[in-house]
C-alpha cells in the first residue's frame, strides 16, 4: 500500500473514527472497521481500470423453468434468508405464446 493512501487511512480514523469512539462505538462496527480490507483505496489513484469480458447469457426454455420451479424458489429463498443478491435481466419483447395461460 503506498504512503499517500496510508496517510489517508490514518486521517479517516482520526478524524471520523475519534468522533464514533466518543459515541461509544458498538464493537462490533470497531472491529469490522479495524478489519476493513483498505486496499480497494488504491483503485482510486489508478489511471486505467481493467474492465471484465462481457458475453451474452444463455436462455433458459420456459418448460426448463417449470420442470425445476421449485429447486429454482427454494434457491432463492436460501439466498435472501443468508443475505446475498441475486438479479434477474428479461430483455426483449412481449409475444404471447400459445403455451402460456394468463391468470
Amino acid at each position: 500500500m503506498n504512503e499517500q493512501v496510508k496517510k489517508n487511512i490514518m486521517e479517516y480514523k482520526q478524524k471520523y473514527l475519534q468522533k464514533l469512539a466518543d459515541a461509544q462505538v458498538p464493537e462490533k462496527l470497531e472491529k469490522q472497521l479495524e478489519e476493513m480490507d483498505w486496499t480497494c483505496l488504491e483503485l482510486i489513484h489508478q489511471k486505467k481500470q481493467q474492465r471484465g469480458t462481457f458475453a451474452p447469457l444463455q436462455a433458459t426454455e420456459l418448460s426448463e423453468i417449470r420442470k425445476k420451479e421449485d429447486l429454482y424458489r427454494e434457491t432463492g429463498l436460501k439466498a435472501l434468508r443468508e443475505g446475498k443478491v441475486g438479479a434477474i435481466l428479461l430483455a426483449g419483447a412481449y409475444t404471447p405464446h400459445p403455451e402460456v395461460k394468463s391468470d
